[in-house]
């Protein structure tokens, strides 16, 4: 609280312009439950429509350009909606093409301008505030009933109730103890209001699922997910972790392995 205002968790907005513009849906793909709508303005969200990488191919530099475009984390934006807005004479369109046509395909909100402008598009975004009104119309929710979430690496682990532990190193079905494979980790969970639910994933080694008691009617007090195939029951209120061990899933304490951080980023 400061000067007699509060923030509201459930209305906090993200904006940028150009590599601002990155950054929003980049903070955003990375940190999906925080935030209620972004608006990323004439930003480049893959680096697999510049014309300098068109001569990439060995594995861990295409493996690098997916860590650093945003299209590849769109998954993320279930509960993000998005106002893009890019200039038609800002070449290429693909730039910011790219990431509309990721959320199109996924089915997810998004609001596109395109304005006969260069790349200053954020004056006329921006003018008068006219871009808080398209904010306010979106509240964020603490507790959403599906959360889809994928990650390159343990630094962005976490999407509302679900937290991955560990990812699966290529050709292996136990978690590993690095903080990045070389493999994204993806998951798809979803809780019905009988307790009853489904989660799959893709690459992921441990996790942590800790849905809210708000998600199922009162008098459930456990839950019943099919997981990967697994059938388990967890019990509602209290996190529960579990590890994937010879191609299945199982309870136990939770991982705790090391995660990314700048002397990655440097190392990159």
């Amino acid at each position: 609280v400061a000067a007699g205002y509060a923030i509201d968790p459930d209305r906090i907005y993200l904006t940028g312009l150009s590599m601002g513009g990155i950054g929003a849906a980049g903070v955003a793909f990375h940190h999906p439950d925080r935030f209620a709508a972004i608006a990323p303005l004439c930003g480049y969200h893959s680096y697999f429509v510049r014309t300098d990488t068109r001569t990439v191919r060995r594995p861990w530099e295409v493996f690098l350009m997916e860590l650093r475009s945003n299209a590849s984390y769109a998954e993320n934006g279930l509960h993000l909606p998005m106002y893009l807005v890019h200039g038609t004479l800002d070449r290429p369109l693909s730039n910011s093409q790219v990431l509309v046509d990721r959320y199109q395909t996924l089915g997810y909100d998004a609001q596109v301008e395109w304005p006969p402008l260069g790349h200053n598009v954020w004056s006329q975004t921006y003018a008068d505030g006219r871009i808080v009104p398209h904010f306010l119309r979106y509240q964020r929710d603490p507790a959403p009933r599906r959360v889809r979430f994928r990650t390159p690496e343990l630094r962005w682990n976490r999407s509302a109730w679900v937290t991955l532990d560990a990812l699966l190193a290529p050709g292996t079905t136990d978690g590993s103890r690095l903080a990045r494979t070389a493999r994204w980790g993806e998951v798809d969970a979803a809780v019905s209001p009988d307790g009853s639910g489904r989660v799959r994933t893709d690459g992921i080694g441990a996790m942590t699922l800790d849905p809210p008691a708000a998600l199922v009617r009162a008098g459930v007090t456990a839950l019943r997910l099919d997981i990967d195939g697994d059938r388990m029951e967890l019990p509602l209120g209290c996190p529960s972790s579990l590890r994937r061990v010879g191609g299945h899933w199982s309870l136990g304490r939770r991982v705790s392995l090391a995660s990314g951080g700048p002397i990655r980023e440097l190392f990159d």
